[in-house]
């Protein structure tokens, strides 16, 4: 799994469930999330766009799961969450059609890719905006048959015997 930070701050802004879309949402933003439920009209967006008469959080920064990614896909958000609760670092997280997003405040960003990179098995500069951060399997390399790792996980379930999978197998695959 690839990550890029993105690079600008985003606000968080909460408007009345039944509140018009704001004109300040229109235009060209790079990042521009809107979600209205019965509670709220939710809005993320860079905090260049927003007044200052809106109740808003500000100070976020993203990390954009690279994607798209497929729906059958499970555990995403929780082998990101994770290092990062370990950390005491608060998230906030938004998922469109195509990918997933975890937004660290700006301040913290430092702390979470230091979280973040101690899971990765490869990591380059993610402050350099598309610059993906790897991650580890959630399996260590020695668990596992070394054909089997290289594989991905389709061709494992595909072509490799359910003993590849178990923990410290050994056997050759002929």
């Amino acid at each position: 799994m690839n990550l890029s930070l993105l690079p600008e701050q985003l606000t968080v802004c909460q408007l009345a469930p039944d509140a018009s879309i704001p004109a300040w949402t229109a235009g060209r933003a790079s990042f521009l999330s809107i979600t209205r439920t019965p509670e709220e009209l939710s809005i993320v967006c860079p905090a260049s766009l927003v007044p200052d008469s809106v109740k808003q959080v500000s100070g976020w920064r993203a990390f954009q799961v690279e994607g798209p990614l497929d729906f059958a896909l499970t555990g995403v958000l929780s082998s990101l969450a994770g290092p990062l609760a370990q950390a005491g670092l608060s998230i906030f997280t938004l998922a469109t059609y195509n990918t997933d997003y975890v937004l660290v405040k700006a301040d913290q960003v430092e702390a979470a890719t230091k979280a973040l990179r101690a899971r990765a098995r490869r990591t380059t500069n993610p402050f350099r905006t598309g610059r993906p951060i790897t991650w580890k399997s959630a399996r260590p390399r020695s668990s596992m048959c070394p054909r089997a790792w290289k594989m991905t996980r389709a061709a494992r379930s595909a072509n490799c015997s359910p003993e590849c999978l178990s923990p410290s197998s050994e056997h050759d695959h002929g």
